[in-house]
């Protein structure tokens, strides 16, 4: 018997125990429920393992290159899975879509910010611990389950909105009208057939406010994410060297970005208090560039490690730190970079000569202004 579901016992054919109930619905009903109250999903909902909403607007990114340098997306078994979900569990019949809300603090402005669901525990390893015991229903219940917490290719925002966890907004993120899009999602697969959920309505209507605050442009249309010039592409996914003009847009996000979310009517009434398990860290909120660069490569994997932000890795961090530093004003981000111009990695080397030369250019158009302005008052 599974703690939280209730019911009457029966035998399966090879003589286990497994959770019977009357019909699909009332065993849907009280997995919803388990996830709801057992386990502190802000919203749970049912999906067919069928092929998602809106998948012909991602093979439309696709042919656009909007995936940028995340080739992965792209590839052939890839796009065949993200089709068939039931590619990734034979026999797949439904997908249990859940959504966890995070903690998200009012907005501060400080250079070396953290996107907010970075702030804590890598959701990465949270969220399958969390589903374990919504696995072991299902299985009970007879059925095969998979969890995927981005650990398959999945469209898991199409799906959660065909489940009824939400909408898709202008963003490409799911919106709830009581949680907004602070969310995490995962999902359980199963061969057990459920009864879905309907999807709910769209209430972005002609709002744009997501679309404004994106500062480099990367959601120039409703439903678009350009990751070339993404923020949270940039920081997390883009290792490598930064094509020029991008490097201008880096003045205060060292890891993701959430000016959209914050934008976001939805996403700005709902409450800032999120799961438990995926609490922030105080000192992962904002990380100082300096306090970045100056810290030896294992203190920075000891503190970093265990949290999305080891995503970028050594490099990816110290590269993007160098940039910010390119508008930080002040003798300290001169020798920091001078140091960081002759690491052994040669993106963090880069990245920090580019940054000294952008500061000697600032510095010279601010003297030549200063100078300007003073012979104004000449007679």
């Amino acid at each position: 018997m599974v703690p939280g579901l209730g019911g009457v016992n029966s035998r399966s054919a090879d003589g286990g125990e497994t959770v019977a109930t009357n019909t699909p619905a009332e065993l849907a009903a009280r997995l919803k429920e388990l996830a709801r109250s057992g386990l502190g999903a802000a919203a749970v909902g049912i999906a067919p393992a069928s092929r998602p909403l809106r998948y012909e607007a991602f093979e439309a990114a696709l042919q656009r290159g909007d995936q940028a340098g995340m080739a992965w997306l792209a590839r052939p078994e890839a796009r065949a899975a993200r089709a068939d979900p039931s590619l990734l569990l034979p026999g797949a019949r439904s997908l249990i879509c859940c959504a966890f809300r995070y903690h998200a603090p009012p907005p501060h402005v400080s250079r070396g910010q953290v996107a907010r669901y970075a702030r804590g525990a890598d959701y990465h390893e949270v969220l399958p611990q969390l589903l374990e015991p919504l696995r072991l229903a299902v299985e009970a219940s007879g059925g095969a389950a998979r969890v995927l917490v981005d650990s398959a290719p999945l469209l898991e925002v199409a799906h959660a909105a065909r489940a009824g966890l939400g909408w898709i907004g202008k963003h490409s993120l799911l919106l709830h009208r009581d949680h907004g899009s602070y969310l995490l999602l995962a999902e359980i697969l199963t061969t057990l057939e459920l009864p879905a959920d309907q999807p709910v309505a769209d209430h972005c209507g002609r709002c744009t406010a997501c679309l404004e605050a994106c500062p480099t442009g990367a959601l120039s249309q409703p439903y678009r994410v350009e990751a070339a010039r993404c923020l949270s592409y940039l920081t997390i996914e883009q290792r490598g060297h930064l094509p020029a003009p991008s490097r201008e847009w880096f003045d205060h996000w060292l890891f993701g970005c959430d000016l959209c979310q914050e934008a976001c009517p939805w996403t700005r009434r709902a409450s800032a208090l999120g799961h438990p398990a995926l609490a922030p860290r105080a000192d992962l909120a904002v990380i100082d560039p300096l306090e970045l660069l100056g810290s030896a490569d294992e203190v920075l994997r000891q503190r970093l490690a265990g949290t999305p932000l080891w995503r970028a890795r050594r490099r990816g961090l110290r590269r993007t730190a160098c940039l910010l530093l390119a508008q930080q004003p002040g003798p300290a981000a001169d020798a920091a970079l001078a140091a960081a111009a002759t690491d052994p990695d040669e993106v963090v080397a880069a990245a920090a000569q580019w940054a000294l030369a952008a500061r000697a250019r600032h510095a010279k158009a601010e003297s030549g202004a200063a100078d300007g302005n003073s012979g104004l008052h000449e007679v």
